[in-house]
């Protein structure tokens, strides 16, 4: 019987997973980004609103190195060069979002940090990317 609870104790704790997307810094691959979040999401047991709420902060987020002109940004061997990493452990959602050449991030405007920073618990910008977290509660 101890063996059953001890199962069923492990399989209940969260895992750790890891998606990683490398995508054209062209707004209309931000679906993706969008999708492969909600399935993260999944996972980490969110509700729809902390779900939407993500959402709008990843797009927000990458919104800082799309294409103005909205044609890809490519390096010389034709890779894109967005890429966007999601980690989930039991205790938090990061998500990451950086070049993959040597182009840094737009400014946000102040708009686009207020909607992430209302809906994240950490955000950070440096000169390579973008990191937002978001601490997952015990349900």
């Amino acid at each position: 019987m101890a063996e059953i609870g001890e199962q069923a104790a492990r399989s209940s704790a969260p895992r750790r997973r890891d998606v990683k997307l490398t995508i054209p810094p062209r707004s209309d691959y931000l679906l993706l980004t969008r999708l492969a979040l909600a399935a993260i999401c999944r996972a980490a047991d969110l509700d729809l609103a902390e779900v939407a709420d993500l959402k709008l902060a990843v797009t927000e987020a990458a919104g800082a190195f799309m294409d103005p002109d909205d044609h890809p940004s490519q390096t010389d061997d034709g890779e894109p060069t967005l890429a966007i990493s999601y980690a989930l452990s039991g205790e938090e959602l990061r998500i990451e979002i950086t070049a993959r050449d040597d182009r840094q991030p737009r400014p946000l405007p102040e708009l686009a940090q207020a909607l992430i920073a209302a809906t994240v618990d950490e955000f950070e910008v440096s000169d390579r990317g973008l990191t937002l977290v978001k601490h997952l509660r015990r349900r």
